[in-house]
């Protein structure tokens, strides 16, 4: 859409225009106010703090998360204001930096500590951020140590379900554990009733095995065998193959791989030059890089086998390099489904998301979202219904109670369970479980075809559609079976086997002949006499 003219200013070095509807204030190199420009008379302010990254501009995709959602937040106190969702109060967020240095080192985590620590003296009651899962820890940390709700909606660690450290943390973003949900309805929907699982020895990898036996019990699939190995192996590890020997040997054909990165990505390759990459096999992958990953993992493989003249000491290795385009074709593998076209609530917020000025919110202004945006503004949403419930539930009063709330002596009651309202954001129901996750994620199932990754369907709230047949390692859409072949046995009567069933038979009718015999016998006999 057109620009509107304006007055400019600069936030975290980066200048916009002036927010006819808030008034934007840099009160340091770090801290920004945004308090609506209303009469606020009579109401009680609400602070809540939201703690990104906003002065990293090396890493492009991050500065779209960071902005973005920074943008849809500021759109979600706008409604909230105008509505006054938490009546007789409004929202100021005071957006601080976590990132002020640009560096890594620990000059600038104890930065960002000391980010938070000032954000916190600020007399927030909530806090949005952060990006990444490791910064993200340090805060939630801290503010789950001090009673205070914190909301992220891009960190998707599994580490942040431990509510014995993260007590007051919860997040719109679904960890990669749901993702099993979708994958195993993708079994199903495929006519297949057996699986085998490998998982990675780490967290993530046993989490991710551990809910995929807890969702086989519930959906009727027989998990036939499931083995671990090492997340820290090359693809030419022997432990890798001998997980994949162990695993495939129990007559596993449907394989879920329940690891990612690095480590899944030398799985596959290991399984490729193993000769498991085979029209008998169907692999099922987790991951938002996966090509990338494996890509890479190729070229290592390949790399270490020019060196060592065609050969690799690991057994069963094949001696030619690996292709992307012919030795890993119909892979299937899921991803995170974020442009929801065709969803109401998320058609609803793009045509508010559209209608903005991309001066005075930036990243915004399209017609559907870049990232995380639908993410953030749940977050804002769900932080408002979150202090409206626990008004609702805490207080008989409602303007004391207001007053308790600004002054932050409610935070013991908002546990996740406080923001646990029903809330429908534009990515689907923001429903938490007991460990303040969401309990469904939006995925494209995704087909690599000849080297191209081409969309087979996708799973909407919980809802799986394929929408065109997978293609398999053979090029072919025939679905392959779920177990070996069965052998039917049909001996000739010269073969062993029919020795064996002959003699057992002639010893079974000479030993009833035998008891017939002595029944005749002795049929006069006063015990005989007495058994009729």
């Amino acid at each position: 859409m057109e620009n509107n003219e304006g007055n400019t200013i600069t936030i975290f070095n980066h200048t916009i225009q002036e927010d006819p509807l808030n008034q934007i204030i840099q009160t340091d190199n770090d801290t920004v106010y945004i308090t609506p420009r209303f009469n606020t008379f009579g109401l009680t302010e609400l602070k809540v703090g939201v703690l990104l990254p906003f002065s990293q501009t090396s890493d492009k995709l991050t500065e779209s998360i960071v902005w973005g959602g920074a943008s849809a937040i500021r759109l979600a106190i706008n409604e909230i204001n105008a509505a006054q969702l938490v009546p007789g109060a409004y929202v100021t967020l005071i957006e601080k930096d976590s990132f002020p240095e640009s560096s890594v080192d620990q000059g600038a985590i104890t930065n960002a500590v000391y980010a938070l620590v000032t954000l916190l003296q600020q007399g927030v009651i909530g806090v949005i951020g952060d990006v990444t899962s490791s910064w993200t820890a340090l805060s939630a940390l801290m503010t789950s140590a001090l009673d205070l709700p914190q909301c992220s909606f891009a960190a998707s660690a599994i580490s942040f379900s431990d509510k014995a450290q993260f007590k007051y943390f919860f997040r719109t973003i679904p960890t990669d554990v749901v993702m099993i949900d979708a994958m195993l309805h993708f079994v199903i929907k495929e006519g297949w009733t057996k699986i085998g699982v490998i998982y990675t020895d780490d967290p993530l990898g046993q989490q991710l095995y551990q809910r995929a036996i807890q969702q086989t019990e519930a959906l009727d699939i027989q998990l036939i065998n499931y083995q671990s190995f090492p997340s820290t192996e090359t693809a030419t590890s022997t432990y890798i193959k001998d997980s994949l020997d162990t695993l495939l040997l129990s007559g596993a054909r449907i394989i879920l791989v329940a690891a990612q990165g690095q480590a899944q990505s030398s799985l596959m390759v290991q399984a490729a030059a193993s000769g498991y990459l085979s029209p008998d096999y169907v692999w099922l992958l987790v991951g938002d890089d996966m090509t990338t990953d494996l890509e890479e993992a190729i070229n290592n493989y390949n790399k270490n086998l020019n060196v060592n003249n065609g050969t690799l000491s690991t057994p069963g290795a094949v001696p030619r390099p690996l292709s992307m385009q012919t030795d890993f074709n119909g892979l299937i593998y899921f991803v995170n489904w974020l442009t929801l076209d065709g969803y109401p609530p998320y058609d609803t917020f793009t045509a508010k998301w559209s209608q903005l000025d991309n001066n005075v919110y930036p990243f915004s202004g399209t017609n559907d979202t870049r990232t995380n945006e639908g993410l953030a503004y749940s977050c804002m949403m769900m932080m408002a219904d979150g202090f409206q419930s626990t008004l609702k539930h805490t207080t008989t009063n409602h303007t004391n109670g207001l007053l308790q709330l600004a002054s932050g002596n409610l935070g013991s009651y908002m546990t996740p369970q406080a923001f646990n309202s029903g809330y429908v954001g534009p990515e689907g129901p923001m429903l938490l479980d007991s460990n303040g996750d969401v309990m469904s994620g939006n995925y494209r199932i995704m087909n690599f075809q000849h080297g191209v990754s081409v969309p087979i369907g996708q799973s909407l709230v919980g809802d799986l559609v394929v929408t065109s047949p997978a293609m398999f390692f053979d090029g072919t859409n025939k679905v392959p079976s779920d177990s070996p072949p069965s052998i039917a046995l049909n001996p000739d009567i010269t073969s062993a086997i029919s020795y064996v069933i002959m003699i057992v038979a002639a010893i079974g009718s000479l030993f009833a002949l035998a008891v017939l015999l002595l029944v005749i016998i002795y049929r006069k006999n006063e015990i005989f006499k007495a058994a009729r």
